[in-house]
């Protein structure tokens, strides 16, 4: 077995693409879907151990019902088990409730992000919950949620099977688990899920070459600090990954032009998919660096009006590079198109477009540097 094919790795943008390969099975979507449910279920079930564990109860001589661990248990419910929970609770009991109005310590729900403003949106509109049950079952209800994304990103790589495989560990693996069963209300549930869901948009945005799913996994990273308010190490992580991806493909594939052909000159970037779908993605990316402090909850909850009309830039940019901007169908084989002396006619509107994109990518990529020297600590004056 060849170890190392440049040009099969090029084509499946992927290296040692041959190495191992796992079985694919290429099923319908409804099978996909099936393993969804199937994981999701696994992790919903596995974590009503500690229900089980804190309600575990008898019925004494008298026809009573004594609980075996009665600190647990308030009103016949568990309670929730780490002082996060509790601290949470505080602060929905004040939003919701009224209560610790004089407790300036206790912050308001957005401040927090999505770990107090989902059960307050659910107090909202079913009043008749109880606090202490929210704390105790939407960890088992939102932490099965990781299993969607690994699924989704099994199926991208040609087998939804080991995509259902790789769910069900994600879901009941120690350390997640541990810290997101029943009563555990903390954000370990939304710091895991919510990148997975990311990367898998933007895998299937690089694979796909998919401005629908670049902005669907930017939108995601956006959403990040909103719903765990010390994520953008990961975030921006995860961006700075992409772009580099993105860019190293569009490299090879020049790569590979210049070894299949001696007229460089001719060589159009504007015609390489890559090299556009890598302006594009910088574009996108440089979006996100720009904004992505605009979702933290003290922002959102002193400047609401901000956060959300931030959301309009990669939407227009959106519908600007899909409909507007659209360049010319190209041969399956670019490289053979760009050798050639055929013209075509021009469309000055999307010259302007490319040269847009070009320019404002070129600036985009100077101030992503600047700004890294910068963070490093390095100054003009040395």
């Amino acid at each position: 077995m060849k170890l190392f094919d440049f040009n099969k790795s090029l084509k499946n943008r992927g290296f040692f693409s041959g190495f191992v390969e796992l079985p694919k099975d290429r099923a319908h979507w409804s099978i996909t879907l099936f393993f969804i449910a199937l994981a999701y279920l696994l992790s919903f079930w596995v974590r009503l151990e500690w229900i089980d564990f804190a309600q575990a109860n008898y019925t004494d001589e008298n026809g009573e019902v004594q609980y075996l661990r009665s600190d647990m248990v308030k009103n016949g419910v568990a309670l929730p088990n780490t002082h996060d929970s509790f601290y949470f609770g505080s602060i929905l009991q004040k939003a919701h409730l009224g209560m610790h109005q004089n407790n300036h310590f206790i912050p308001s729900v957005f401040q927090n992000g999505m770990i107090t403003y989902l059960p307050y949106l659910l107090l909202k509109f079913f009043p008749s919950l109880d606090i202490e049950l929210l704390l105790l079952w939407i960890p088992v209800y939102v932490a099965g949620l990781v299993c969607i994304p690994i699924v989704l990103i099994g199926r991208l790589y040609g087998s939804s099977l080991w995509g259902f495989f790789a769910a069900c560990l994600a879901g009941i693996t120690h350390s997640y688990y541990n810290r997101t069963l029943a009563g555990y209300y903390d954000t370990d549930m939304f710091s895991i899920t919510l990148p997975a869901f990311a990367l898998y948009f933007l895998i299937a945005a690089s694979r796909k070459e998919s401005l629908g799913y670049l902005l669907s996994g930017v939108v995601a990273l956006y959403f990040g600090r909103f719903f765990y308010g010390s994520i953008q190490a990961i975030t921006c992580s995860m961006a700075l990954s992409f772009l580099a991806l993105r860019w190293g493909i569009a490299l090879l594939d020049l790569i590979a032009f210049v070894r299949n052909t001696e007229k460089f000159s001719k060589f159009d970037f504007k015609k390489n998919p890559s090299f556009r779908f890598a302006c594009i993605s910088t574009l996108f990316i440089g979006w996100f660096f720009y904004f992505e402090s605009r979702s933290a909850g003290i922002t959102v909850e002193l400047n609401s009006g901000s956060f959300i009309s931030a959301l309009a830039i990669p939407i227009m940019l959106y519908f600007a590079f899909k409909y507007l901007l659209k360049p010319k169908p190209l041969p399956n084989d670019f490289e053979i198109d760009q050798s050639g002396g055929s013209t075509f006619p021009v469309n000055k509107t999307k010259v302007w477009g490319s040269r847009i994109i070009q320019t404002s990518t070129a600036i985009l990529m100077i101030l992503l540097v600047i700004s890294f020297f910068i963070a490093c600590g390095w100054s003009p004056a040395g």
